[in-house]
């Protein structure tokens, strides 16, 4: 078969990728992570698309771990260069591949990123394939295939079947053979407990608003290799990776998890859907206002906003500059109708109008002199 050309008659808003990316860096990543490069050069493309950690794992159906996992990789092998503080990740700047490192030393970054383990002996001809860690992580979280004499008994337990009914629920769905697995695949091979492995479910399909399997089982991961064994530890790996949390961090300065209730009201605002940018302001206005990080007084900021219809840090500026502007006028109506009516009608008391209302007697000059002569004589 003869060259394909390909070409198109329509303009189209483009993101341009640059041919020495596909060329040498692409074909060695993994799919997620050209996936988040490929997110960074839409946000990058001037229409004003907004990044967070947050955001990219929302819309790319990734965990925030595997974002910072994702940037981390890009880093090291000098395709971008991201700024950090102790808050988290305040620039990330593209480099220029072609003034970058040769191929060669590009290669070797990209498997020093990845870890890659040589399974090769010292003899020189022995040349054994390369096997990276990602290679290595999908052959441990291999999920083990049943007979369905095997699921209809394990199923048929009642911890794993009531783990199933939740999950049907919470998915929306029919269990089919391949959910069932990795719910066994949790249960007996993660070794999570009956109540983690339901909130698992009621994290990824309520809160994060997830249903596909593969999201799933990437938090469920991400759990075991960072040792979550109770929902009070999910919370707390959930909230510490929180772009909700950050906020607050940067705000109020706090350098440690949050507490029960801190943690609780956080999730209050995670699941009501305040951006990190309101809750952030939110704070910063606390801090000013009291002196102290006072988060109940953030959250009374929050749903004075939500009242309000306020949803965005723009939305609350524009509206607070609507109704200082409002207010003005008011003052200014209500002072020009003042000096109005005291030009046009003087000010009259109460004794004085019952005063002039009185009927007013006329005396004659006859009588004046009588009453002057009855004065004198008294």
């Amino acid at each position: 078969m003869g060259n394909i050309i390909i070409s198109s008659e329509r303009e189209i808003s483009a993101t341009v990728v640059p041919n020495v990316f596909i060329d040498r860096y692409m074909l060695g990543a993994n799919g997620a992570y050209v996936k988040v490069y490929l997110y960074l050069l839409r946000c990058m493309s001037g229409d004003g698309h907004p990044f967070s950690v947050e955001q990219a794992s929302e819309e790319l159906d990734e965990t925030e771990k595997d974002i910072l996992r994702a940037l981390s990789y890009w880093e090291k092998a000098h395709v971008l260069s991201v700024a950090k503080d102790k808050d988290g990740i305040k620039g990330i700047t593209f480099l220029d591949l072609l003034a970058g490192p040769s191929e060669k030393s590009a290669k070797a970054a990209v498997e020093k990123t990845e870890e890659v383990r040589t399974a090769q002996t010292d003899a020189p001809e022995n040349n054994a394939p390369i096997i990276s860690l990602e290679a290595k992580r999908k052959e441990l979280y291999k999920e083990k295939e049943y007979t369905s004499e095997e699921l209809n008994r394990l199923c048929g337990e009642k911890d794993i079947n009531s783990i199933m009914n939740i999950a049907s629920t919470l998915l929306g769905r029919f269990l089919s053979p391949v959910d069932q697995n990795f719910i066994l695949f949790v249960k007996k091979q993660l070794g999570f407990s009956e109540q983690l492995t339901i909130y698992l479910f009621d994290y990824c399909c309520g809160e994060k608003g997830k249903r596909n399997i593969e999201y799933i089982k990437t938090v469920a991961v991400s759990w075991y290799e960072e040792g979550v064994t109770t929902i009070a530890e999910a919370e707390d790996y959930n909230i510490k990776y929180s772009e909700s949390y950050a906020a607050v961090n940067r705000a109020f300065n706090l350098g440690r998890l949050p507490g029960g209730k801190e943690k609780a009201m956080v999730l209050a605002w995670k699941k009501k859907n305040y951006s990190p940018e309101l809750i952030e302001e939110a704070c910063n206005i606390a801090l000013m206002q009291t002196g102290s990080p006072k988060w109940n007084y953030a959250n009374k900021v929050l749903m004075d906003w939500e009242k309000k219809g306020y949803k965005t840090l723009k939305e609350v500026k524009d509206g607070e500059a609507a109704n200082r502007s409002s207010e003005n006028g008011r003052k200014n109506t209500s002072y020009a109708k003042t000096n109005t009516n005291s030009a046009v009608k003087p000010a009259v008391t109460k004794s004085a109008a019952a005063y002039n209302s009185y009927p007013q007697r006329k005396y004659t000059e006859e009588e004046y002199d009588n009453l002057e002569r009855i004065l004198l004589q008294n």
